[in-house]
């Protein structure tokens, strides 16, 4: 695993367990047994780690929602998956990270819905209803 990674994927854990506000640059470099140096040498400052995180984040999941769809015999199954695993996710989240997300949900949505990253290949919510129109559990006139 690659040093931005290796970053990213504990920082995500610690935001997590911990809501952003309370993790700060020291504690995260002290975690990875790391200098806080090379922190601010990938990022400017913790704003752009936090973005950065929380892309990482959301691709990671995205990903994993998308093998799940992919794998499920149908759309239901694929629902029912989905539910499971936001269920077991929401059990283990701060209470403080939700907070904390608030303050950065219109950036990363203008990420993931400009230029490249165009709705219909990060929505899982698009992927199911043109999955579920295609198996025809879902009406086909619905403009997603």
């Amino acid at each position: 695993m690659e040093v931005k990674e290796k970053i990213l994927s504990r920082a995500s854990e610690l935001f997590i367990l911990q809501g952003v506000k309370n993790v700060t640059m020291d504690n995260l470099a002290a975690d990875l047994k790391m200098s806080k140096r090379t922190l601010y040498e990938l990022y400017e400052n913790k704003e752009a780690l936090v973005m950065e995180t929380f892309k990482y984040m959301y691709l990671k999941e995205n990903k994993i929602l998308k093998d799940i769809v992919r794998s499920s015999s149908n759309v239901i199954e694929a629902l029912s998956a989905i539910i499971n695993r936001k269920k077991e996710q929401f059990k283990s989240l701060n209470p403080m990270f939700i907070e904390d997300l608030k303050k950065y949900f219109t950036t990363m949505q203008a990420f993931f819905h400009s230029g490249e990253n165009r709705p219909k290949e990060h929505s899982i919510m698009y992927i199911l209803l043109e999955k579920g129109m295609n198996e025809g559990i879902f009406r086909k006139d619905i403009r997603i």
